[in-house]
């Protein structure tokens, strides 16, 4: 039978002969392998590193298996993560490689550190293809002497890992030299816990078919096993979905059912009680007399069962009440009692009568605390091709779509041309800061603080599934991970950068020193993964940026002092991407622009305003929130100061934030959390009313263009 052939660096050779020269080249390379890493990658492995931990964000005491993670360079990082950003110290990391000689170097560098001979971590050796297997050890002599070079190590160890036994499962740069890549991932797969973390790290850029291919290898796309174990009448027992759902509902049905029955025993106790109270009312001066006339309370309550035929509960009751109670006006709360239990009666009896009406109410109850306690999804669902995987292509088709940022800055693109929704219930992360149409394969530009474009791979932004509510970007990525920015610099908005794009006006933005500019469509410098699109001067930057659909709308600045200008944007002369701009808006004293955006007459826009002091800490006053239709405002020319936004109350002397936008606009937290606004009011110029929480930003898709 013909050997099956796989890759080892440019050769090709047998899949048997892989592993044993995998391990020689590590063998002879061990202790210098973090400095040949360093050479081959300049440095860049332990960024990429840093990263990958800070992503896993260890806590809570897991179990991780980092497997060829020989040196400990990755199994030290997650413990120190563990520590320092969560004082975890009972985070443990079992280290398994399958080169001894690797494990060494590891053990030299933990017995540097604090986790030396404790047990949150071990080293193992194994082999990643059969993690359930015991590998000979080889001998190793210790010097006799204990030196910084060369200290005394304690032997290895290789046992099996027990299935579902572990929480995190971590390789990085190490899959690759793997013989059979398909019995890695199901091993991995067998010793995760339900609900655990497979983590890879590599470099390269693999895209979703080709995940989509891995996949195939595993039962990971087929099923995901749960093990449902729960007590029935006292008995664990493990369940299938249906079983245990099955289960609950009877659970339920008891509940009702005995609660039912307890409120009625109740109410008959106290209708019995009631019953014998309007009787003592209607003879309440023989009842006066009785009581009077007996020498104790034992022949009160004997005289008073035997005259009017009282049981013994009522006689009592009777006794320990209150002479205030006997009123004519507690005689007819008294009958109004009697009514209502007599009614709650026949309607608990009804109930405990019919398995229907019983199996009715569990079901409103639960749609009551659905309704009251529902969330969204923990867990973004992103966009599947739904095709097998291996009939999937391994290339991207350049399909139309939508790139979106959302005020939280996370990035994300939809699946196809359809423009998102803007309707639903309000979600995480649905205020949208920006949209624009593009390609797959395209690319988009960032407009930062700083007055860069930053070229963006959309192929390189995560999908999001199409919906007709308004898209929520929790599944995205956070533009930080996509574009480089220096301390301070904040993305602004998402412009093309395809000269030729339909109805494309080139870009708009302003500055807070009040300076518009208008940007040429122009192609981008080849090769630049940024570009400047406007030279600020010392101290100014951009506050906005917006990808201009035509030439006929209104670009509008507010100022932080409460003013609010708007004029045509073809008042203003495209420039080249060096331009400095011209005059937007005359700034009074200390102020500075708050807000830029481009809106046309032609839609329903508003204007929302927040005031607050100006020595308030960021992020602890609400202020005072006024939100107003656009058409309110009048236009005037550009360069000049406005008209007056926002009216201040006592405490307040300073706009916090202000947007101007459609009318479906959205408001947020700093951490995408939804806040409502209040209605739009007719009052230009008038003070706001007190803001529903902290609003850190507005967002709110473009609308969309109008059609001949």
């Amino acid at each position: 039978m013909e050997e099956r052939k796989t890759h080892f660096g440019f050769q090709t050779i047998d899949e048997t002969q892989k592993q044993g020269m995998v391990g020689g080249v590590f063998s002879s390379v061990a202790s210098s392998y973090d400095l040949m890493n360093d050479a081959m990658s300049l440095g860049i492995h332990r960024l990429w590193k840093n990263r990958f931990v800070d992503m896993l964000d260890p806590r809570g005491g897991i179990r991780c298996l980092d497997v060829a993670g020989g040196t400990g360079d990755i199994a030290l990082r997650l413990l120190d993560h563990a520590r320092t950003k969560h004082l975890d110290r009972e985070t443990h990391v079992t280290i398994l490689d399958i080169n001894a000689q690797m494990l060494v170097e590891g053990q030299k560098r933990v017995k540097e550190s604090m986790y030396w001979n404790t047990p949150q971590v071990k080293f193992q050796l194994g082999n990643a293809e059969a993690l359930d297997e015991v590998m000979p050890v080889p001998e190793r002599k210790n010097p006799v002497a204990s030196t910084r070079r060369q200290p005394i190590l304690p032997p290895l160890v290789s046992e099996p890992i027990e299935s579902a036994s572990v929480d995190l499962y971590t390789i990085a740069f190490g899959i690759r030299n793997c013989t059979h890549i398909d019995r890695v991932i199901a091993e991995a797969f067998r010793v995760l816990k339900p609900g655990g973390i497979f983590a890879c790290l590599e470099f390269g850029k693999v895209s979703v078919p080709l995940l989509a291919q891995l996949y195939r290898l595993t039962p990971l796309e087929d099923s995901f096993g749960i093990n449902n174990v729960a007590l029935v009448d006292g008995t664990p027992r493990t369940m299938g979905l249906k079983e245990l759902l099955t289960v609950y509902v009877d659970f339920r049905i008891d509940v009702v059912r005995r609660r039912s029955q307890h409120r009625l025993d109740r109410a008959l106790e106290r209708l019995h009680l009631v019953e014998g109270l309007l009787v003592a009312i209607l003879d309440i001066d023989e009842v006066i007399q009785v009581i009077r006339s007996s020498d104790d309370a034992g022949t009160a309550r004997d005289r008073l069962m035997v005259v009017f035929e009282l049981s013994e509960a009522q006689a009592s009751y009777i006794l320990d009440l209150q002479l205030r109670r006997l009123t004519k006006f507690s005689r007819l709360e008294l009958e109004k009692e009697q009514e209502e239990l007599r009614s709650a009666i026949e309607e608990l009896r009804e109930l405990l009568a019919n398995d229907a009406s019983l199996r009715k109410v569990v079901s409103a109850e639960l749609a009551a605390v659905a309704k009251e306690h529902g969330t969204p999804r923990r867990t973004v669902l992103l966009e599947s091709a739904g095709t097998p995987a291996a009939a999937a292509p391994l290339e991207v088709t350049d399909d139309p779509c939508w790139v979106l940022l959302s005020t939280t800055g996370m990035l994300a693109r939809t699946a196809d041309a359809t423009r998102p929704g803007i309707s639903g219930a309000r979600v995480t992360h649905d205020a949208i800061a920006s949209a624009v149409p593009a390609t797959a394969r395209g690319e988009v530009a960032v407009v930062t603080t700083r007055g860069r474009a930053v070229r963006l791979s959309v192929l390189e932004i995560p999908t999001i599934p199409g919906t007709d509510a308004a898209p929520s970007l929790s599944g995205g990525s956070p533009v930080a991970a996509h574009v480089a920015l220096a301390d301070g610099e904040e993305a602004l908005a998402l412009v093309t950068i395809d000269p030729a794009a339909a109805g494309r006006a080139g870009v708009a933005l302003a500055t807070a020193h009040g300076v518009v500019k208008r940007v040429a469509p122009e192609a981008p410098p080849a090769r630049a993964t940024d570009w400047p699109v406007i030279t600020l001067k010392d101290g100014d930057q951009v506050v906005g940026a917006v990808d201009l659909p035509a030439d006929d709308v209104e670009l509008v600045l507010v100022a932080s002092d409460g003013q609010l200008l708007h004029f045509p944007a073809s008042a203003v002369r495209p420039q080249g991407r060096s331009a400095g701009g011209v005059a937007g808006i005359k700034l009074g004293p200390g102020a500075r622009v708050a807000a830029f955006a481009a809106v046309s007459p032609a839609e329903e826009n508003v204007a929302v305003t927040i005031a607050g002091s100006r020595d308030a800490l960021p992020g602890t006053e609400a202020g005072s929130i006024k939100v107003t239709p656009f058409s309110e405002y009048p236009g005037k020319g550009r360069a000049t100061g406005g008209v007056r936004a926002h009216r201040f109350r006592a405490g307040e002397d300073v706009l916090r934030l202000a947007w101007v936008g459609p009318a479906h606009a959205r408001a947020a937290t700093s951490a995408g959390a939804a806040v409502r606004l209040p209605e739009a009011t007719g009052k230009r110029d008038g003070s706001g009313e007190p803001a529903a929480g902290i609003i850190a930003a507005i967002g709110a898709l473009p609308p969309a263009p109008v059609t001949d």
